[in-house]
């Protein structure tokens, strides 16, 4: 109850409307500290400070939560939802192994670092309101953020890049228990080497070196895949479209920011109206995304066949194909090849 206070509680708030994740580091953060104000028995002051907790949560959160309501009909954001968010009672394991393959291929040491901690906490876990009492909100974070996920979130593309935010806690507590396992008898002749500030620096870049080249390959033929696909249509539509068309796409970033064109988002990040679609029955789902694409006088759709297989089966006599974007080795586009189609689209359809 010590830790707890007005300055935590605003900064795990704003962990909350920055991301939906973060609400889960604010359940987190205010579970702890019921859970220490019960353990201490310090009753005076635990409604109060409660009560102020809740009290800055709301404050902060609700502008946001009703805006996002306003504008979508959801109180969660739409890259939530379009994501394929949603909720299952039981935990998607096939998420979390593929998960767990990712997160260990792409970040060996970290991933080591990572079990290493899970398994030091449980194993240690009558010290939570004791030796663990500073660091229990990190350690519940590295282990309920993944599984949270499983339940909410179960999308095995996004595998490692959701979770990201747990990087920087991993690095933390990789250091709170390297120093742990180092004040044991055993250690001490790790513990001399590390001491030794020239060894240790050049055991971090020795093993760091590797992921140096992984990650520059990596990044290279990410940005290049971005380059040869996205940026390269994002042209095609500067030279061959009108500033005052429409332009229906399935990946906004690149193609968006580049030709300031205005846009129809089909996978429903920033038109909610494709949301909502989803709960409808097949049919009315395909006739709903065709009266959007008509009601806006959409002239050009670019998409991944993959991703509307039923859409074009349907419509396609209403779509000429006109160019695409061919990547020859794909390692990140939602894709192989993104297509561009002109829109004719018939007045009874």
């Amino acid at each position: 109850s010590k830790t707890f206070g007005i300055l935590p509680a605003v900064l795990f708030t704003l962990a909350a409307v920055t991301r939906p994740e973060g609400v889960l580091f604010y359940l987190i953060y205010f579970s702890d500290a019921v859970a220490n104000f019960i353990k201490d028995k310090d009753v005076k002051p635990i409604i109060l400070k409660l009560i102020l907790a809740i009290l800055v949560f709301l404050v902060l959160t609700l502008p946001y939560f009703v805006f996002s309501y306003t504008i979508s009909g959801n109180f969660l954001p739409n890259t939530f939802r379009g994501q394929g968010g949603g909720f299952s009672i039981i935990p998607d394991f096939n998420y979390l192994r593929i998960a767990v393959i990712y997160f260990f291929r792409d970040n060996f040491v970290t991933a080591v670092l990572y079990l290493s901690g899970m398994i030091f906490y449980f194993l240690n876990f009558r010290k939570y309101f004791g030796k663990f009492r500073l660091v229990n909100v990190m350690f519940l974070w590295i282990v309920m953020l993944p599984l949270a996920f499983s339940i909410f979130i179960p999308n095995w593309r996004h595998h490692v890049r959701y979770l990201i935010p747990l990087i920087p806690f991993i690095n933390l507590i990789s250091i709170y228990i390297l120093f742990s396992f180092l004040k044991l008898p055993l250690m001490s002749g790790l513990r001399n080497f590390i001491s030794n500030r020239k060894y240790a620096f050049n055991l971090i870049v020795c093993v760091s070196f590797v992921y140096f080249i992984v990650y520059a390959v990596a990044l290279g033929k990410n940005t290049a895949n971005i380059n040869d696909q996205q940026v390269k249509l994002a042209h095609w539509v500067i030279d061959n479209t009108g500033k005052d068309e429409t332009i229906a796409l399935n990946d906004i970033g690149a193609i968006t920011f580049l030709s300031k064109r205005k846009i129809i988002d089909m996978a429903g990040l920033v038109t909610p109206e494709f949301l909502k679609f989803r709960t409808y029955t097949l049919s009315d789902n395909l006739d709903s995304m065709n009266y959007i694409l008509k009601k806006n006088n959409v002239s050009y759709i670019i998409i991944y066949d993959d991703w509307f297989k039923e859409f074009l089966n349907k419509y396609r006599n209403n779509l000429t194909f006109v160019t695409s974007a061919v990547l020859e080795d794909n390692t990140i586009c939602g894709g192989t090849e993104m297509k561009v189609y002109k829109t004719n689209f018939r007045k009874n359809d």
